[in-house]
């Protein structure tokens, strides 16, 4: 039993020690935090946060001018656009695509037709016989034209 008491008190006493180590170790960094840092480094700390505070403020404020000035184009153009949103319907039908109101797949779409004709017509030249050649590049292009409609339907 004896043994018992003097290992509890080598212990607690060894507590003691650990925790007094522990106390000069904080005290230790604490002390070298201070020479690194200093007194007054704080003081610029505040005035470097202060300064880049107000430069976010500034900065925000000029995307907030130039928000409400690109919303005011926005309003402006979508008032040049009303008369023609005023006469269409509010729900398009999904039946007929209107391919020929916009120019530029209009002008994709003679531009493939017009390439179509050039390879149809550089095939049946080279050709060995005139029908057989043209039923071929009829066909490839048949073919083609179906492929990359599927591939653009599905993919785009």
């Amino acid at each position: 039993m004896a043994t018992g008491i003097n290992t509890l008190a080598t212990d607690t006493m060894n507590i003691d020690a650990d925790i007094q180590g522990l106390k000069d170790s904080i005290q230790d960094a604490l002390l070298m935090g201070d020479q690194i840092v200093g007194q007054n480094s704080n003081t610029q700390v505040v005035r470097q946060a202060q300064l880049r505070n107000k430069e976010l403020k500034e900065t925000k404020n000029d995307l907030e001018v130039d928000i409400r000035k690109k919303e005011g184009i926005i309003n402006r153009t979508n008032r040049d656009f009303s008369d023609v949103k005023d006469s269409l319907p509010e729900s398009q039908t999904d039946q007929a695509l209107h391919v020929v109101e916009d120019y530029t797949v209009a002008i994709l779409l003679v531009s493939y037709l017009f390439a179509i004709l050039g390879f149809i017509t550089s095939y049946v030249i080279h050709a060995a016989e005139f029908w057989s050649g043209l039923g071929q590049a009829l066909l490839a292009s048949t073919i083609f034209t179906m492929l990359s409609t599927l591939i653009l339907y599905y993919v785009f």
